[in-house]
């Protein structure tokens, strides 16, 4: 069985937290902070240096 990990992120600029949030938001573009279960901050880290899960792509039909 898969676990799902969360991640948690918190704006370096405004401070706001995310969860599982990977898309840039208008102040959050770049840099951001993860926290850890406690919400201690720990790591600064660019957004796109996160993996982002990808969703599964339609199969085409053969015909």
């Amino acid at each position: 069985m898969e676990e799902n990990t969360i991640v948690i992120t918190e704006c370096f600029k405004c401070g706001t937290r995310y969860q599982n949030h990977f898309n840039a938001s208008p102040c959050c573009k770049s840099i951001m902070m993860k926290v850890n279960e406690k919400g201690e901050r720990t790591t600064i880290a660019y957004l796109n240096s996160f993996s982002i899960p990808k969703p599964e792509e339609p199969k085409e039909e053969i015909k």
